[in-house]
């Protein structure tokens, strides 16, 4: 598909026209909008902006709502940052005069940095992303950006030759391989950071890479030098990033930072650790009189005793990954619920303890039926305000924990 790089005003006009349209009832009628000022070129970009902005508007509000910001196609916009995770990136360094992004792709990253460096480098392999990113940039007034059409290894090596350094280098390896299939490890990921590692190393004051929230952090730690820090960051309780930040400067201890952002509000809640608790400095109990469950960029840090430690709470058991507490702990990362009771697992205990109420929310952890089953074996229908936690106790007993939501 060819698009053109510019939004024209022909183009804002019909996007503007069309934005709330059935995009394939559009697609369909295609050779009605064709005019002589309206190309094929033309068509194919606004219907690529239009899908952008009824598909990503939560990832790219501000974007979106930016009639003359020209986005790229779907696997563009699948890859990009959200501009929420961009602007806690470039957050994480304090200041740096320049800044480096070796994998540019859409640039919602670089915009981030670009607004807080005194110059900004991005760099892409493609041709059009490389000339779409310089139109954005020019149409937001980033006068301190420059644009790179080289690969990350190409424009790394000369960064090294020519002696350069930034304050902060930025690399977000495609996961997906040569053959185009999915890549599990950092050394089948385009660019292959690995290989990249020293001169990476010598351009950079702070490196950072972000991954997947699927890879093992542990697997990341052995093969990544120099690391820093290590940030897990979610949206609104969806684990989005893995973000490893590296310095040229040798480190004798990792911060973990696990972070949540409210797309809403934009208030960040984080919580940090120096390093990994041993397990058995947790404490376990049955219920208590509030129950926790950790929000998913916890979960996916996974310090249990840490957990545990910074908020004084008890663990429910070892692979539950739920705490209790007599007391009501605001400041806890996660979701927060007052217990009402503890009952077995048996339709006639649950339906007498829920008094008549025929609907709960419900969670398995550690449990060995699914949801599905759960909620079949207890005929109840989804939402409510009750919250049902399928768990297993510390006594090794499976049980029913009926909540309500604080």
């Amino acid at each position: 598909m060819r698009m053109e790089n510019v939004i024209k005003p022909s183009l804002t006009e019909f996007i503007a026209e069309h934005i709330k349209d059935d995009l394939h009832r559009t697609i369909l009628n295609k050779r009605k909008y064709i005019s002589g000022t309206f190309s094929d070129e033309c068509f194919d970009t606004a219907v690529s902006n239009i899908y952008a902005r009824q598909n990503y508007w939560h990832k790219f509000p501000t974007y979106c709502q930016n009639i003359n910001f020209n986005f790229g196609g779907k696997l563009v916009l699948e890859q990009a940052s959200s501009e929420y995770t961009a602007t806690y990136k470039a957050n994480i360094i304090p200041q740096f005069a320049r800044s480096l992004d070796l994998t540019g792709g859409l640039g919602i990253d670089s915009i981030s940095f670009a607004a807080k460096a005194e110059s900004h480098t991005y760099c892409d392999v493609d041709a059009y992303c490389c000339e779409r990113f310089r139109e954005n940039a020019e149409m937001l007034q980033l006068n301190n950006i420059s644009v790179l059409q080289e690969s990350a290894e190409v424009a790394l090596a000369n960064f090294v030759h020519n002696g350069e350094r930034f304050g902060i280098v930025y690399i977000d390896p495609s996961r997906r391989n040569t053959q185009q299939r999915r890549a599990l490890l950092l050394k089948d990921m385009q660019p292959n950071v690995l290989l990249l590692q020293d001169a990476l190393l010598q351009v950079a004051d702070t490196l950072m890479y972000k991954l997947s929230p699927l890879f093992d952090i542990r697997r990341a730690m052995g093969e990544l030098r120099s690391v820093r820090e290590v940030h897990i960051v979610s949206i609104n309780n969806e684990c989005k990033e893995l973000l490893v930040v590296c310095s040229s400067v040798r480190n004798t201890s990792i911060k973990y930072v696990a972070s949540n952002i409210n797309s809403a509000t934009e208030v960040v809640e984080t919580s940090e650790f120096p390093e990994n608790a041993p397990d058995d400095d947790i404490a376990y109990s049955m219920p208590k009189n509030y129950i926790y469950e950790a929000n998913s960029s916890l979960m996916k840090l996974g310090f249990w005793a840490d957990i545990s430690q910074k908020y004084g709470m008890s663990k429910l058991h070892p692979n539950s990954h739920l705490w209790t507490d007599d007391n009501y702990i605001d400041d806890f990362q996660g979701r927060k619920f007052v217990l009402q009771e503890v009952v077995k697992y048996n339709k006639k205990a649950v339906l007498a303890a829920l008094a008549g109420v025929n609907k709960a929310n419900i969670t398995c952890r550690n449990f060995p039926h699914s949801v599905d089953v759960v909620r079949k074996k207890l005929q109840l229908g989804d939402g409510g305000d009750y919250y049902i936690f399928a768990t297993t106790l510390i006594s090794g007993q499976p049980a029913i924990l009926i909540t309500k939501k604080v």
